[in-house]
């Protein structure tokens, strides 16, 4: 049972790429997001970034969150916007605790960005089962993150490789990822 314990506090949250600042409370605590948690909406344009946030939890868990403008309820998952003053866009903050996940970035795409860091943090989906979850359990974690260069990329050789048209639009997809 010690071991057990050991392991379990010894666990690290891994994010790629890593982040500027990963801060996890020395008692290992976690939040459960189930179809019954709210998307409470805090700042405007951030239609995208939802809708990718529920569809691949429609895709991959079987379900949606409701979105609103409002909630009063500790089972939410908050977007907002923040001056983060960071002098790349895409700085993001991102905090799940006992009050929820609250995701603040300096723009859209910092928005975007921790949404990315949220989908990480969730169960990898078990493909085999196709049945749906009652709660996704995240760990209590604070994130601070931005781009550290201006462009992000990848690269793709296609002149001594030949891959067909529906690997590279695969690849595409990957590197918006």
């Amino acid at each position: 049972m010690l071991l057990s314990t050991i392991v379990a506090r010894t666990q690290q949250v891994q994010i790629i790429p890593q982040p500027v600042s990963l801060k996890q409370p020395k008692i290992a605590a976690s939040f459960s997001i189930s179809p019954s948690t709210e998307i409470v909406l805090e700042g405007s344009y951030m239609d995208n970034s939802i809708s990718f946030f529920n569809d691949y939890l429609q895709r991959f868990y079987f379900f949606k969150l409701p979105v609103v403008k409002k909630s009063t309820s500790n089972n939410v998952i908050r977007l907002n916007f923040e001056r983060l003053d960071h002098e790349i866009a895409g700085a993001y903050h991102l905090v799940v605790d006992s009050k929820g996940v609250y995701i603040a970035g300096d723009n859209e795409a910092g928005v975007f960005y921790g949404i990315q860091t949220l989908i990480q943090l969730l169960p990898i989906p078990d493909a085999k089962v196709n049945t749906r979850p009652k709660k996704l359990t995240i760990p209590y974690v604070s994130v601070e993150d931005a781009p550290r260069f201006a462009y992000r990329g990848l690269h793709l050789d296609v002149s001594r490789h030949f891959f067909p048209v529906s690997f590279i639009k695969t690849y595409i997809d990957y590197i918006a990822l």
